[in-house]
């Protein structure tokens, strides 16, 4: 895993950030957890690479699974 590949995917936008923490387990392992944020977009996720990075799509996702609510909702009412 490169760490290196997140600074150029956080510097194409001022909104972006990446937040990386390691942490020793008890085993003796490691684990690292990555969370990429844009705070023009108020949303972000857990990835392994750059490459997983889908800001725009997860956001697109939310907001289609919000406007299916509220079509319940009011739907439901006859509004």
């Amino acid at each position: 895993m490169n760490l290196n590949e997140f600074i150029p995917w956080q510097a194409e936008k001022s909104s972006r950030s990446v937040t990386i923490d390691i942490h020793n387990t008890l085993a003796g392992g490691r684990t690292i957890k990555i969370w990429a944020y844009d705070s023009d977009l108020m949303v972000g996720q857990h990835v392994e690479s750059v490459s997983e990075i889908d800001l725009e799509g997860k956001k697109r996702s939310a907001e289609l699974k919000e406007l299916d609510r509220l079509r319940e909702k009011y739907e439901a009412r006859g509004e």
